[in-house]
């Protein structure tokens, strides 16, 4: 039964998805945008945007990788925790590059940028893998760290990070909210699949040849 509702939020999230890409290739979310963003533009100050910037780099892929390689690098993680949420990385980021040149949406107008960022903005990268990496972090943590106050307070971190990163990439100009809601549909399509092949016993199942990954 929990698979076939990991299923629906997979479909559910997918479908979100297209949906908000079908609005944006018809140019009608413009009024969305713009009133979301004109609220939270008026939220600056110099304060909130040094906090926020730090924010939005601890979903920047140099930043992903260094977490990615610590985990790999110490066994007891590595097969477990490592691997898993460094292909679910990995596939999230391709995933979002191949989908921005479909899309291939431009940027909000660089007037609004606090921070020097390229590239195209559909769907919102930062808000996609933030959600993926972060979000495998979170079920790991659920799944094997002993359940006390501490446990709570780290989940609670996580979750609040992978909103602010969100809200970060608006904040800071480089993203339409329309972006953000698009990585967080995708990314949460391919977290659940992720956690759908973690239970299934994935990587830990992978042969190569004679070789057993374990």
């Amino acid at each position: 039964m929990r698979i076939n509702k990991r299923i629906g939020i997979i479909i559910i999230s997918l479908g979100l998805f297209l949906i908000t890409g079908a609005f944006v290739l018809s140019n009608t979310t413009i009024t969305f945008d713009k009133s979301i963003q004109d609220v939270i533009f008026l939220m600056r100050e110099d304060f909130l945007t040094g906090l926020l910037k730090i924010v939005t780099y601890s979903a920047n892929w140099e930043i992903i990788v260094v977490f990615c390689v610590i985990l790999l690098t110490f066994e007891n993680t590595r097969i477990k925790v490592g691997i898993p949420i460094s292909i679910a990385s990995a596939v999230s980021t391709i995933i979002y590059k191949v989908i921005k040149t479909v899309y291939a949406r431009p940027r909000p107008d660089i007037g609004f940028y606090l921070i020097e960022q390229g590239g195209l903005s559909f769907p919102s990268g930062h808000s996609m893998t933030g959600l993926v990496f972060y979000g495998l972090l979170i079920y790991f943590i659920t799944e094997y760290g002993k359940e006390n106050r501490a446990q709570k307070a780290l989940i609670s971190l996580l979750v609040v990070l992978i909103v602010l990163i969100g809200f970060s990439r608006v904040y800071l100009g480089v993203h339409y909210p329309t972006d953000v809601l698009a990585g967080w549909f995708l990314g949460t399509s391919i977290l659940v699949s992720a956690i759908i092949l973690l239970e299934k016993g994935y990587p830990e199942r992978i042969k190569f040849g004679k070789f057993k990954l374990q």
